[in-house]
C-alpha cells in the first residue's frame, strides 16, 4: 500500500507493507457424514484402505482418531494420526461378521473438542467362495475360535430281503447339506461314493434322499458314504456316513412247544404262588415258547407259572 505524505509545498511517498495473520478460527470438517463401502473378506491383513479426507479453511494440520468402541475398532487401525487411510489388523470372516462400523474424527485442535468433526464408515463384507457344503445338523466344535463344525452322521434300519418304498427314514434327520458360504449359498448336488456293494440304493442328487432299487439279503450293517458338493464347483465337497442296520424280516408267529401244560397247585394256595410242573413236586411248571425268525435262540419266552385266584 502507497501513503503520500505532504506538509506545504514538500511531498513523500511512502510504501506501508500489511501483513495478515491467519487465524485458526475454522474447525475442520468432512464432506461427508457417512461414508459406505465393500470390502472382501479376502482383503489381505496390513493392507491399506482409503477413506475421507476432512477439510480445514485455515490450512491447518489435522488429527484423526478412531472410536475404540465401534465393532470395526478390532479389525482397523489409522495409517497415521495426521491421515484417515485405515488398515486392516485382523482378518474378516464373513461367517462371523457381515458389516461392521467405524466412526472416524477429525481435528484441527486437539485441546477444542467443539472443534471436532466425525465421519461414520459402514463397512459390508462381501462373501467369497472359500467355504466346502456342511451336513446338517452341524455342531461346533467346542474351543474353536474358527467357524468349523462337526459334519453329521445318519443312521437307519431297513428290513432284510424287503424293499423299503419311498426315501429311507433316518436320524437324527434327512440329508441335508448347506453351503458353507452363507452369503452365496450355492446349489448343493448329493451322490454315494462307496458302501452299495450290492447296489442296492440311489441317492437323489438334488435333494439327498435314499431310496432302495433293491432288497438287502444279508444282515451285516450297510455303511454308506456320501457326498455333497457345490454344483458350479465339485472341488468343494464334504462327505458323511450314512449306517443302515438291517433287521430280520418277522415270517413267523412265536407258538409253544406243547399244546396243552399240566400243573398241580396246593388247596387253599395263595396268589402268585408257583405252580409245580406235573410228575415232579419241586420243580415249576415252565411254559415255552419258540420262533422260527430266531433260530439261534430256542426260547424267546421262558417263565414259571403262578397261580392266580
Amino acid at each position: 500500500m502507497l501513503v503520500l505524505l505532504q506538509c506545504g509545498p514538500a511531498q513523500q511517498t511512502l510504501e506501508i507493507v500489511i501483513q495478515i495473520i491467519n487465524v485458526n478460527d475454522n474447525p475442520a470438517t468432512f464432506p461427508q457424514s457417512v461414508l459406505n463401502f465393500t470390502i472382501s473378506e479376502f482383503f489381505p491383513v496390513n493392507e491399506t484402505w482409503k477413506t475421507e479426507k476432512a477439510n480445514d479453511p485455515d490450512g491447518g494440520l489435522i488429527f484423526y482418531t478412531l472410536d475404540p468402541n465401534t465393532d470395526g475398532a478390532e479389525y482397523f487401525r489409522l495409517k497415521t494420526a495426521n491421515t484417515p487411510d485405515i488398515i486392516l489388523s485382523k482378518a474378516i470372516d464373513y461367517e462371523k461378521t457381515t458389516s461392521l462400523q467405524l466412526i472416524l474424527s477429525a481435528t484441527d485442535n486437539q485441546t477444542d473438542p467443539s472443534r471436532t468433526d466425525e465421519l461414520t464408515i459402514n463397512i459390508s463384507v462381501l462373501d467369497e467362495d472359500n467355504k466346502p457344503p456342511v451336513f446338517e445338523p452341524c455342531s461346533p466344535v467346542p474351543g474353536s475360535t474358527a467357524n468349523i463344525c462337526f459334519n453329521a452322521a445318519y443312521t437307519g434300519n431297513i428290513t432284510q430281503n424287503k424293499t423299503e418304498t419311498g426315501p429311507l427314514q433316518l436320524d437324527p434327520q434327512q440329508i441335508q447339506a448347506v453351503d458353507g458360504d452363507k452369503g452365496i449359498n450355492a446349489t448343493i448336488r448329493y451322490r454315494i461314493i462307496a458302501g452299495d456293494h450290492e447296489n442296492a440304493f440311489i441317492m437323489n442328487p438334488n435333494t439327498g434322499a435314499i431310496t432302495m432299487t433293491k432288497v438287502a439279503t444279508s444282515l451285516n450293517l450297510i455303511v454308506l458314504t456320501v457326498m455333497a458338493y457345490q454344483e458350479n464347483d465339485h472341488y468343494k465337497f464334504s462327505t458323511t456316513t450314512v449306517s443302515l442296520k438291517v433287521l430280520r424280516v418277522n415270517q413267523c408267529r412265536p407258538k409253544f412247544t406243547r399244546e396243552i401244560y399240566n400243573g398241580n397247585i396246593q388247596e387253599n394256595s395263595e396268589a402268585k404262588s408257583i405252580v409245580i410242573g406235573q410228575g415232579t413236586t419241586t420243580k415249576p411248571l415252565e411254559i415255552q415258547a419258540e420262533d422260527c425268525d430266531f433260530p439261534d435262540v430256542s426260547k424267546i419266552k421262558d417263565g414259571a407259572c403262578l397261580w392266580s385266584n
